[in-house]
């Protein structure tokens, strides 16, 4: 197998993933207290797309551990918590809101 370049390195991959969690997971909370305005919002809906991409390299980068984990009891209840959670948020609910595309 090739080495993987610099910039799809677990070294580097981390790190960025955590950091992202960081400012995330901080202007979402920012958001819920209402705190921040308009700049908190565009950064976090930005930089949660960008997230979402490393966390899925991160993901493919170390998946041996990753599936690993998957045949543990407590790793499947909550995947199945989360696919709950997941089909309540998308599956109707009351709506309202705009879509970020269009």
């Amino acid at each position: 197998m090739a080495k993987p370049s610099w910039f799809l390195s677990k070294s580097l991959i981390t790190p960025i993933t955590a950091a992202l969690f960081l400012v995330v997971a901080f202007t979402g909370v920012l958001l819920l207290f209402h705190v921040g305005g308009g700049a908190a919002k565009e950064i976090h809906e930005l930089l949660s797309v960008v997230f979402v991409a490393a966390a899925v390299l991160h993901l493919v980068l170390n998946w041996r551990i990753f599936a690993s984990y998957l045949k543990r009891p407590v790793t499947i209840v909550l995947g199945i918590a989360t696919l709950v959670v997941l089909a309540t948020t998308l599956g109707g609910g009351e709506g309202g809101g705009r879509s970020p595309v269009g």
